[in-house]
């Protein structure tokens, strides 16, 4: 019996059915956390881009450092 008989003869109805199972319950958990997001943190997230108190860097290692 070769492996694509083998392959063949399988049931694999269910993974078609899990990845779905599995995207629904992750796409639940997402909506389920900004449903539940207090009003404050959402005024937060929203006056982000107008806060000036820190400089936007690429990271700590990329001060002085001269990429041309």
């Amino acid at each position: 019996m070769s492996m694509t008989e083998i392959v063949s003869n399988m049931n694999l109805d269910f993974f078609p059915i899990l990845g779905l199972v599995m995207f629904l319950v992750a796409f639940g958990l997402v909506l389920l956390g900004v449903v539940k997001r207090s009003n404050t943190d959402c005024q937060h997230g929203a006056h982000l881009p107008f806060e000036d108190n820190e400089p936007i860097t690429r990271g700590a290692r990329s001060e002085g450092v001269n990429h041309g």
